[in-house]
């Protein structure tokens, strides 16, 4: 794998995908995450599953990995969730993001399982990621996000995100006839092998046969400092040894998955402010965000959520309004009681 300031040069800072080939194969999970392996060791920790045909509409649900692994096989189910803290020590942290900005910025690992035959819908996420195969087969399809007004999109400004909303099996060109124009690449994953996705990078993803991946995902920037790159020890480092901003330890009530990324969020407060004059008050917060969200909860028209969410941010500036400074100034955990309070996490049933 390349270095992280070659990384950023060649690929990242221009948002261009790349597939490294047998990457992880010096990874524990590569030859210990049988079933029975992950049923023995990590059996009570707890997952998050969605349908292998992915929905949006539908809500994730929860149970513990033996549960899940008693199931996955028969039932229209597969695990998307927070990698567990405990599971972190068998897999590796990429090479390329073992320092300067991008470890800084490292958010979150997720962990992912399934028996063969899910399919993503066409999507974006805010975050850049590397997406690492453990077992089995998958297929990505990439397109640049440039193409995006063709494709149906439906944006979530509030976390970044977005998914297209043409079905992946069927694509109706009758409704969507510039589909068939637009330029595509595709990559295959074998075990071992990791793709780098960017942030707002246009992908769909298919699975086949006995799957699991691990991915890492870290913020975007316009810039990357490596004043630590010469300190770093670049061999082998598991992912228990870095830190990571949502993670899930056992036995936690919540697993703080899909949470909107705290970075992301400072800076579309910055925006919000910018586009005041530099002086955010609570009127110009609650019309801003109530236009950038589409919801039919009466509680989020009404602003209940946005006045909380204003209270504390004013809280910790001591001021009924905010400038940039206090904007820039905000601490990490109070970005992520805001990330917390505004975008509730995909935390099952």
């Amino acid at each position: 794998p390349l270095m992280p300031q070659e990384f950023w040069e060649r690929h990242v800072k221009d948002k261009i995908p790349l597939v490294y080939r047998e990457a992880v194969t010096d990874s524990p999970a590569y030859t210990l995450w049988t079933d029975d392996y992950l049923e023995k060791q990590y059996g009570d920790l707890d997952v998050l599953c969605e349908v292998k045909r992915e929905n949006r509409d539908t809500t994730p649900k929860r149970m513990n990995i033996s549960q899940f692994l008693k199931r996955y096989k028969s039932e229209n189910i597969y695990a998307v969730t927070v990698l567990p803290d405990d599971m972190r020590k068998d897999v590796k942290t990429p090479t390329s993001v073992l320092c300067g900005t991008f470890r800084k910025y490292l958010q979150e690992a997720n962990f992912w399982q399934g028996s063969g035959g899910t399919r993503s819908v066409l999507h974006y996420d805010a975050d850049h990621n590397i997406h690492c195969l453990i077992a089995g087969r998958k297929d990505f399809i990439m397109i640049h996000k440039r193409y995006e007004r063709h494709l149906s999109m439906m944006s979530i400004s509030i976390n970044g995100s977005g998914y297209s909303q043409i079905e992946p099996d069927r694509v109706d060109l009758l409704r969507f006839p510039a589909v068939s124009d637009i330029p595509w690449t595709w990559a295959t994953l074998y075990p071992g092998d990791c793709i780098f996705i960017p942030g707002g990078y246009l992908h769909q993803v298919r699975s086949y046969g006995r799957s699991i991946s691990q991915t890492v995902l870290w913020t975007p920037t316009k810039f990357f400092h490596d004043d630590d790159c010469t300190e770093r020890n670049f061999s082998y480092t598991p992912l228990s040894e870095v830190d990571l901003l949502w993670t899930y330890l056992r036995g936690q009530k919540v697993i703080e998955m899909g949470y909107m990324n705290p970075e992301l969020l400072r800076n579309n407060i910055l925006t919000m402010a910018q586009e005041v004059g530099g002086r955010l008050t609570l009127e110009d917060f609650l019309e801003i965000y109530l236009q950038e969200i589409e919801t039919n909860d009466p509680k989020e028209k009404s602003g209940a959520t946005v006045k909380k969410v204003w209270k504390m941010m004013t809280h910790y500036s001591k001021k009924d309004y905010l400038d940039k400074e206090d904007i820039h100034q905000m601490p990490y955990e109070l970005l992520k009681d805001l990330a917390r309070s505004l975008d509730p996490p995909h935390d099952g049933y």
